[in-house]
């Protein structure tokens, strides 16, 4: 259980902790990293609020800090890494012989062998 701090507005509750609280996925620790360089790269010693308007036309204070994080994490789609294939040189005999023990299990019989 946590606790969930309210607002002006609305009273905080307690819940259940969400299992990804403690146990973040792949995708959200890579996230986090992007959004903790961004941070402290770009959003460092920018003091104040400024003026935003927001998707639904409304107009927001937000820190100036926040600015550059915003512009650099809209749209950004974190995708799983791509796995690395070696290729793995194999002799054309090699090849033939492979083949040939797949046809053969398929088969069920021996193939002739030409001379």
């Amino acid at each position: 259980m946590h606790y969930v701090k309210g607002s002006r507005r609305m009273r905080g509750y307690w819940r259940r902790k969400p299992y990804t609280y403690d146990h973040p996925t792949k995708a959200q620790r890579r996230t986090h990293a992007v959004l903790a360089r961004i941070a402290f790269e770009k959003g460092r010693n920018k003091f104040g609020t400024v003026e935003i308007i927001d998707g639904a036309g409304k107009v927001k204070e937000v820190p100036a800090s926040a600015i550059p994080i915003i512009v650099e994490m809209r749209g950004l789609v974190i995708k799983p890494p791509l796995l690395k294939v070696i290729p793995i040189r194999i002799s054309p005999l090699d090849r033939i012989r492979r083949l040939r023990k797949i046809i053969i299990t398929q088969l069920g019989t021996e193939l002739p062998v030409p001379e």
